[in-house]
């Protein structure tokens, strides 16, 4: 499962440094710009320049940037720079990256800032310690009357350095090329970058030690270090050869923002993050949408990726009580896909990862969990891990870990990465990084939550007394456009509810507690079916963030009226229709699937009664009262309208019906024997009912 690839080696960010006060200057200062609150200091760069003059706007004062290129103005001036008294270019200080100053963010053309370049690496005193240094007095362009970006510039100011200081004009090639390595230099060495991973945040660190370029690779969570690997600059791109494999990569670099540097290489993005605020902001701004990852059956080799128990759908992730508590939900039972038969012969697996530890759950139950490390290079198991908890329950995974147990680099940063893969592995064999034969992944999802912000506050006595005598609002038992109370009686061992909005079903529950946030729910009565008597379900309860909800399962049941009809009329009943559920059609006795993507977007299949396939795939909308789904499918204009429906009839199961329209509107498919099912088995029992009174 560990295949580290040259990307963790892209790592990222740093503080592209550099305070300090303006340097000195002209021949009568008659005011001087100390770094406040109101000024900028910034270094002027390809390579930074030192001994360049400049004037800021709110002064009649020309200065030198210091030996390190820096200069300081008030935040709203212009800021011209000159090499003598000859103009070279001139921006506002707000041009550039919060600390550096390019000569490329000057007010001058593309061929004007190739020329100043030029001049600039010509005149440089000292060309061998990675600055470019103005010799002291230097006048010899004062007298001319010629602009960066003229058409006879080369000409005219090779014969002046020529006969001043007796050297040759750079030529544009060469001066563009080291202005770029010369840039990608400043950015790099000896700077700290940080990139955010999937279950990891790191460090890169570029070093020089004469013509040796290092960069190493560090864990900031674990702390483990993977040798230095070499790179090298050239033009505008880093390449860099891993010291353990010897492979080359080659990273080009693209946007740079005052937060972030992008790197490309084939077929992947990397962003550098300059500071670890800055990696810290990126993960709070991405909550949750960014760090949501699911790749639903990413390989679908083998029949038993069909089983829905192998589709992730959420993974969420709290603090209670010291504890970190994560909880995976599937579209089907795990433990029952886990049980089904591998495709390779191998083990079907659910890993769930948090930093270095690493908890597995096979078909047979056996569940174990690994503090594990990277070591030269290699994933290497380490200590099992014992404290922790588990619960597995048809759809649900919930997962505990102390949070003592984790590193407290991740207490620090506050955030902890999550990830779930459902897979086929050979385990206990090494991975095969080049084919991966020993290895299927059916799906994986991925979180990231942040630990000050998702406490929830536990009452200080149980669950019980927190929820006896009282009344909760939601749609746990019916969520199509219902609204139910659960009122608990006085030792929290029975509760009754009731559908107070969009239906009149009652009933009943006994309650037996498993433990402080799991307990047994059995049916005792219920008004509109019967079927479901004597049945039990365990359910997880837990206290909302806000403290305004109860969380049954996952399923939000709010103390008050007015919260619930909120919350369910703007997510929950929308939610039912839409959010990526997968839905099984029964159409005329032919079948299919259909799946409404969050997007807008839907795809499914629709196989007749010959067995011709047809794909689906359009977009759609939802009625104003959710009551109905619009289908407009792309390929041949027809539209499908979805319909919820109830029956008690001899179809049991049925969800929605479907119309089918063709473009001129005309009725197709008729909804009287057409409709979608929640599950599989349900469809195609239905079909073989149509198919028996039809025939």
């Amino acid at each position: 499962m560990k295949n580290k690839t040259l990307t963790s080696f892209m790592v990222s960010s740093a503080t592209l440094l550099l305070i300090g006060c303006g340097g000195g200057g002209g021949d009568t200062p008659t005011q001087t710009i100390t770094p406040t609150s109101d000024s900028v200091t910034k270094v002027i760069v390809d390579d930074p320049i030192a001994g360049l003059n400049y004037l800021c706007s709110s002064s009649t004062e020309v200065k030198k940037t210091t030996a390190k290129g820096e200069f300081t103005c008030l935040k709203d001036d212009t800021v011209t720079f000159k090499i003598g008294n000859y103009t070279i270019g001139s921006a506002s200080t707000q041009s550039g990256q919060t600390q550096s100053l390019r000569i490329a963010d000057l007010n001058l053309t593309s061929e004007a800032v190739t020329d100043v370049r030029q001049i600039l690496q010509t005149i440089d005193a000292n060309s061998d310690d990675g600055t470019i240094e103005i010799p002291e007095d230097f006048d010899a362009f004062d007298e001319l009357d010629i602009q960066p970006g003229d058409a006879t510039f080369d000409t005219v100011v090779a014969n002046v350095v020529a006969q001043t200081i007796g050297k040759t004009l750079v030529d544009e090639a060469t001066a563009n090329k080291q202005a770029e390595e010369s840039y990608l230099a400043f950015l790099l060495n000896g700077k700290t970058y940080y990139i955010v991973e999937d279950k990891d945040l790191s460090t890169l660190t570029f070093t020089q030690d004469n013509d040796v370029k290092k960069v190493q690779w560090k864990s900031y969570i674990s702390q483990e270090i993977d040798p230095p690997s070499t790179y090298d600059i050239n033009g505008s791109s880093i390449v860099v050869t891993d010291a353990q494999s010897g492979k080359i990569m080659t990273f080009a670099i693209g946007d740079e923002t005052n937060t972030t540097i992008t790197l490309h290489a084939p077929n992947e993005t990397v962003v550098l993050y300059k500071t670890l605020d800055d990696a810290k902001a990126y993960m709070q701004s991405a909550i949750p949408t960014d760090f949501i990852k699911v790749d639903s059956d990413a390989d679908t080799q083998g029949s038993n990726v069909a089983h829905d128990g192998f589709e992730l759908t959420t993974l969420q992730a709290y603090v209670e009580d010291d504890k970190l508590v994560i909880t995976l939900n599937a579209k089907g039972d795990i433990q029952a896909a886990l049980a089904t038969q591998p495709h390779n012969g191998f083990d079907n697996i659910l890993w769930i990862s948090i930093f270095d530890y690493e908890f597995g759950l096979l078909g047979d139950g056996t569940h174990y969990m690994t503090k594990e490390h990277w070591e030269n290079g290699e994933w290497v198991e380490g200590v099992n891990v014992t404290d922790y908890t588990l619960f597995v329950e048809g759809t649900t995974v919930i997962l505990q870990l102390p949070l003592s147990a984790l590193p407290q680099n991740v207490l620090d940063l506050d955030y902890v990465l999550i990830s779930a893969t459902i897979a086929e592995d050979q385990t206990g064999a090494p991975d095969n990084d080049e084919s991966e034969d020993d290895e299927i992944i059916y799906d994986d999802i991925s979180t990231v939550v942040q630990l000050s912000k998702s406490t929830i506050s536990t009452p200080t006595s149980s669950m019980a007394t927190l929820l006896q005598n009282k009344i909760l609002y939601t749609t746990i038992y019916n969520r199509i456009k219902t609204l139910e109370t659960m009122t608990f009686n006085e030792d929290f061992t029975e509760a009754t509810w009731v559908e107070i909005n969009g239906g009149s079903c009652s009933g009943s529950v006994s309650i037996t507690p498993v433990d402080d946030t799991h307990f047994d729910f059995t049916a005792l009565t219920d008004s509109c079916s019967s079927e479901d008597i004597g049945k039990t379900e365990r359910l997880s309860l837990v206290q909302g963030e806000d403290g305004s909800y109860i969380l049954f399962e996952g399923q939000r049941a709010f103390f008050t009226q007015d919260e619930a009809i909120e919350y369910f009329t703007t997510n929950g009943v929308k939610n039912f229709f839409l959010e990526g559920e997968r839905f099984y059609a029964n159409v005329d006795g032919s079948v299919g699937s259909l799946s409404l993507n969050t997007d807008g977007t839907y795809t499914g299949t629709l196989i007749t009664n010959e067995n011709d396939t047809y794909l689906l795939g359009g977009t759609y909308e939802v009625s104003s009262d959710l009551d109905t789904i619009i289908l407009h499918n792309s390929s041949d204009n027809m539209t499908i309208t979805i319909t919820y429906k109830e029956y008690s009839d001899i179809y049991e199961g049925e969800i929605f019906s479907l119309e089918v329209q063709d473009s001129d509107g005309n009725i197709v498919i008729n909804p009287i024997d057409s409709y979608l099912y929640k599950d599989a088995t349900q469809r195609d029992d239905a079909r073989a009912q149509y198919i028996a009174d039809h025939s």
